[in-house]
């Protein structure tokens, strides 16, 4: 296996951590604007794509990291 076969996935898993906070941000606010305040599910989905935009930050600042040591 050559260089240019091995950096493909790596490159891809990257755009796609950089993709995937800006992507569930769009959900969460699809949720908050298709939902009424009130209701409970809504709200309970709302803290999960909260917890979910955490993770995704963080993946993407440790692969930045992981890179910075490379």
């Amino acid at each position: 296996m050559n260089a240019a076969n091995d950096t493909g996935p790596y490159l891809a898993r990257v755009e796609t951590l950089e993709a995937l906070p800006a992507l569930l941000t769009l959900a969460r606010q699809a949720i908050l604007a298709a939902f009424e305040a009130d209701d409970a599910e809504s709200h309970e989905l709302k803290n999960l794509l909260d917890a979910c935009i955490v993770g995704a930050h963080r993946l993407w600042l440790r692969e930045q990291l992981r890179s910075g040591e490379a």
